[in-house]
């Protein structure tokens, strides 16, 4: 979109909570200006994957900015933060209660083990979820270090992620509904991620590759036989291993040309051209706002009528006084 088209690009509304995102292009600017302000989360850090989140967010009832700093992509799959999906739970009509947390054995004990007890509005028995030690080892979780041996919250916060395991498994078994599958983040604490990002790359990479060359990119098979291609030239073989992918990632990576710096967007991207107009009649005719002034300029638009300040003028005192008749109970 051109600098020229985007002076008539129509202003976002607001209301007393932020910005209303009414349509897919509102959604879309707003996703641009989280990633120009720099703002945007590691997960977030391109417009559709702004637009993405906000859409997760949406579907659970949430705002754009809360769902921004409280969600996750991990392994591909969008997650939230447990204290959120816990204050979901709480909020919705289905939750009865759920319990603080019960704790029981000790860490030098080796039998440390933590209870989150959840009920429903529409049944008649708790759903009580232990999870202690004993699961944290079966699921190779206690005591984890991550890559190169540094220290994972497992090791930094045992007690805590004890609690948000239990947290998750009763949560997602017991209020499906409200959180609709998504998984909690710290289910992933801890644990590998490597190969699906490291293939992701690899995959992108030769999805690039045959775009550029004027290949079919949806064609399957010859992405596959691509990417063995880059196996082979990475390791000699097939990739199996964690570390396998990353050294394919790595050399796929170093392979590509530097990216161009992003070039600076228009001064005026998020400007409403007729934000002085609507602003100078707002504060001139009594009782008069901007939402009543968006709504009069849409239909304008429609009508082919010409925006001016007489006209908008003209249409807000009228509208304006039809309302008051009507709140009077006399006929216009």
């Amino acid at each position: 979109m051109g600098a020229e088209s985007e002076k008539h690009l129509p202003a976002i509304p607001m209301n007393g909570r932020g910005v209303v995102l009414a349509t897919l292009e509102d959604a879309f600017r707003f996703a641009k200006m989280v990633c120009i302000s720099g703002l945007a989360p590691k997960s977030f850090d391109a417009p559709e994957k702004v637009l993405v989140a906000v859409q997760a967010g949406a579907e659970l009832g949430l705002s754009a900015i809360v769902s921004l700093q409280n969600m996750a992509v991990i392994n591909g799959k969008m997650t939230i933060m447990g204290d959120l999906a816990k204050a979901l739970v709480q909020n919705s009509a289905v939750c009865e209660y759920i319990k603080p947390p019960q704790w029981t054995g000790t860490l030098k004990g080796g039998d440390r083990a933590c209870t989150v007890t959840s009920k429903r509005t529409d049944q008649e028995q708790p759903l009580v979820t232990i999870f202690g030690i004993e699961e944290a080892k079966i699921a190779k979780l206690w005591g984890k270090r991550g890559k190169d041996g540094q220290d994972t919250p497992w090791i930094t916060y045992p007690e805590r992620m004890l609690y948000y395991r239990a947290l998750s498994f009763n949560l997602r078994d017991n209020f499906a509904d409200v959180l609709k599958g998504i998984h909690l983040t710290e289910e992933f604490e801890g644990q590998t991620i490597a190969p699906l990002d490291a293939t992701r790359i690899v995959e992108a990479k030769v999805v690039e590759d045959i775009k550029a060359a004027g290949g079919d990119p949806t064609d399957l098979d010859e992405v596959e036989r691509r990417v063995q291609q880059a196996e082979q030239g990475a390791l000699g073989h097939e990739a199996k291993t964690a570390e396998d992918w990353q050294a394919v990632a790595t050399e796929t990576a170093e392979a590509e040309p530097e990216a161009e710096a992003p070039s600076e967007p228009p001064a005026d991207l998020f400007k409403d051209p007729l934000l002085d107009l609507k602003t100078k009649i707002n504060d001139s005719v009594t009782g008069c706002t901007v939402e009543l002034l968006d709504f009069i300029i849409e239909k304008f638009k429609a009508d082919g009528t010409p925006l001016t300040e007489e006209t908008l003028t003209e249409a807000a005192k009228a509208s304006i006084a039809k309302r008051t008749k009507a709140k009077k109970g006399t006929k216009p």
